[in-house]
């Protein structure tokens, strides 16, 4: 079954993977106060942190609605206590319309090379190697997390060579 074929059975307002997203900040949106702050503006906030909601404009001061156009969790908390439908409120783009306009052309299948007429064009081949300014790297460049690694490689190399020497460490 593809993509297409499941959106066509889905009987949901958004889609999917948005349905989902949305049940969950729905979950969290228990967890946070909101107080109207006017007629289209909402304080939505928790111990820490206040956000500010304004429905009119579809924007949430913490930047997500407007930049995923899902509501954020603040946004779902607002319409929870104004009893609405959260997913009313979700950008057009995830609608299962959109997504099937999206998927409604097919690609047709291509027959492999073998079968692709010849040309009289010479071949697209890879651009020739340029050889950099400079003195070659000899080794491998190591990373920085790899540096405290192999320092305690070495230092436990050369503790063990210091004892096969017979060299001992004054204690501490």
């Amino acid at each position: 079954m593809t993509d297409r074929d499941a959106m066509l059975k889905w009987k949901g307002k958004v889609c999917p993977r948005v349905h989902e997203t949305l049940q969950e900040r729905e979950k969290l949106a228990s967890s946070y106060i909101t107080r109207a702050s006017g007629s289209s503006r909402y304080s939505v906030s928790t111990a820490q942190h206040g956000f500010v909601v304004d429905t009119n404009k579809m924007v949430c001061s913490c930047g997500l609605w407007q930049l995923g156009g899902v509501p954020c969790v603040h946004v779902v908390c607002v319409y929870k206590s104004l009893r609405k439908d959260p997913r009313l409120f979700v950008h057009k783009y995830f609608t299962p319309d959109n997504f099937l306009a999206g998927y409604s052309h097919y690609l047709k299948p291509l027959r492999g090379n073998v079968f692709w007429p010849k040309t009289s064009y010479t071949p697209i081949l890879p651009p020739d190697m340029r050889v950099l300014p400079g003195r070659p790297k000899k080794c491998r460049r190591v990373d920085p997390s790899e540096k405290a690694v192999n320092a305690a490689k070495e230092r436990a190399k050369k503790d063990e060579a210091d004892k096969a020497a017979g060299i001992f460490k004054a204690s501490k």
